[in-house]
């Protein structure tokens, strides 16, 4: 699986990560949660080897960057004996900050798996209810929903029917699957599952239990949603009209007493932060918007 952000694959660089493994190995035991994230996301890499990458891809961008600062500084008319640090200094804060972005990169792409779950799941589970009650088998049921086109869903119970078609249980090949999924509604419905197969209970009286008790929960999340956005929206504007106004004014007050000249430039470095603050802003309320589909 390719990793967005990793300059390099680990088949290109076999040789180098491997050397870098016995850090890895001591940094993948200060971060434990990497190791279940990249089996969740089906990256066929070991902790140690991922973080190895991680660390070469960070500095390959620190070099970039010390290079780049190092040609801006020069073109700028700065000495070559005063370059090299500060190029240093920006080229280990770029090492520091990609090497941890690589790092929790496997957990967010986790997260991103379980709301592609999570958003055909209930169709996913109406569907296997309306199978089921008509007669059919959990296994059949489980046949006609991996080929409806449910997503990320259908996909999981595509590989438990190839499971069981090679000789593996229903219930076994379920219970890997509920240890491997990144979502924990899925897992809770797989479990649900799997205990009414292993006592023998009434499977549709636990699927509609499911479904009711997930279009509820996802119900609460757009009234929590809705709840957090008009504060969020407040915010917004503040930080779109009212504090560059605030900023603004205070700068044509300060700046005579302290016998600074408020240039042009002033204005337009308020305006660009302005703006980049507020697409921060905007892709915030883009990320809180919870993924439902009822």
């Amino acid at each position: 699986m390719r990793i967005p952000l990793m300059i390099i694959s680990v088949e290109h660089v076999k040789p180098v990560t491997h050397r870098l493994k016995g850090v890895g190995g001591v940094l993948a035991g200060i971060f434990p949660r990497l190791r279940v994230d990249l089996v969740e996301i089906e990256s066929g890499i070991e902790a140690d080897e991922y973080i190895a990458l991680s660390l070469l891809s960070a500095f390959l961008y620190a070099l970039g960057g010390f290079s780049l600062f190092s040609i801006v500084l020069y073109a700028l008319g700065a000495a070559l004996e005063s370059i090299l640090i500060p190029a240093l200094f920006s080229g280990l804060i770029i090492f520091i900050l990609f090497f941890f972005v690589l790092l929790f990169y496997p957990s967010i792409l986790a997260g991103k798996k379980a709301e592609q779950i999570e958003k055909d799941l209930i169709f996913a589970l109406k569907n296997m209810l309306l199978e089921i009650s008509s007669g059919a088998t959990v296994y059949r049921a489980m046949v006609e929903v991996s080929r409806a086109g449910y997503g990320q869903v259908s996909k999981e119970l595509e590989k438990v029917v190839k499971m069981v078609n090679t000789g593996t249980p229903v219930d076994t090949a379920l219970e890997e699957l509920a240890l491997r999924t990144t979502s924990g509604h899925f897992r809770k419905s797989i479990w649900q599952i799997v205990n009414a197969l292993k006592v023998g209970s009434n499977i549709e009286n636990s699927l509609r239990e499911l479904i009711k008790g997930l279009v509820q929960e996802q119900r609460a999340k757009i009234t929590n949603y809705t709840q957090e956005l008009n504060m969020v929206v407040l915010i917004y504007m503040m930080f779109a009209v009212v504090v560059p106004t605030i900023m603004i004014t205070l700068l044509i007050v300060i700046c005579p007493f302290m016998g600074l000249g408020l240039g042009h430039e002033a204005f337009y470095v308020v305006l660009i932060i302005s703006f980049f603050v507020q697409i921060a802003l905007l892709e915030f309320i883009k990320s809180r918007r919870p993924i439902v589909y009822l």
